[in-house]
């Protein structure tokens, strides 16, 4: 064997596991369901680096920018300070990219996604999605079914 094949396999076995570990860890999808509406949807976070992409699409938008956020507890006790704030839903559709966190720390934690119904009532909730301990984690919906106009 050559010095160079006994340096390359090494490093080749390192990066190949380290992204495997990655890959099997980076998404999982969780449901949003309304509070005291019928807005549902999924929530779908992906790692990418050291930042997480966070993803939400809803079935029923209000037309309007309706801001969301990462809480700390659940939907059932959240926090009332925005851990991690996400860009507004707009026609059903909300992607941001966030640091200073990993998807395992989202999913070993207790962490929640909230939709509120719009800046000016941002007091009412329109759908919460536990994202951490106690999450609703599924692999069998279409997260791209969701979201937009008519699922669109």
């Amino acid at each position: 064997m050559s010095r160079w094949t006994a340096i390359l396999i090494p490093l080749l076995v390192a990066s190949l596991t380290t992204f495997a570990a990655n890959a099997a860890a980076s998404k999982i999808v969780a449901k949003l369901q309304g509070e005291h509406t019928n807005q549902n949807g999924v929530i779908r976070l992906t790692q990418q680096g050291g930042n997480v992409l966070v993803e939400l699409r809803v079935n029923e938008p209000s037309g309007g920018k309706e801001p969301a956020g990462i809480r700390r507890g659940s939907c059932s006790k959240i926090d009332p300070h925005a851990f991690k704030p996400l860009n507004d839903v707009v026609n059903g559709q909300s992607t941001t990219t966030i640091s200073g966190v990993s998807v395992a720390q989202l999913e070993s934690g207790s962490f929640a996604v909230i939709v509120h119904a719009s800046a000016a009532d941002s007091g009412r909730y329109v759908s919460c999605g536990n994202v951490g301990r106690g999450a609703t984690v599924t692999d069998d919906v279409d997260f791209n079914g969701f979201g937009g106009r008519n699922g669109q």
